[in-house]
């Protein structure tokens, strides 16, 4: 997410073969636990934009050395498998 406001249909392109239910049920969760802030647009047709609260981007910098390892285990585990 960074520090970007983002609208909630381009987490769903970013997260293939979520449904907008499941998507937006993690939204509200984030919100509720103060990584997210949501910020709503009175205009028509609705808009909704998320961005990381101050929270959200210690949590996300916090997470980044995990996710790095789970893509460097990934790469691993297929790079075994194709010589295999």
């Amino acid at each position: 997410m960074g520090d970007r406001e983002r609208q909630a249909a381009t987490h769903q392109v970013e997260v293939p073969g979520i449904t907008e239910k499941v998507l937006a049920s993690h939204l509200r969760e984030m919100e509720a636990d103060g990584v997210v802030r949501r910020v709503s647009y009175d205009e028509v047709p609705p808009r909704v934009k998320y961005s990381l609260t101050e929270d959200g981007t210690r949590l996300n910098g916090a997470l980044a050395p995990l996710a790095a390892w789970g893509r460097d285990r990934s790469t691993v585990r297929r790079l075994g498998e194709e010589t295999t």
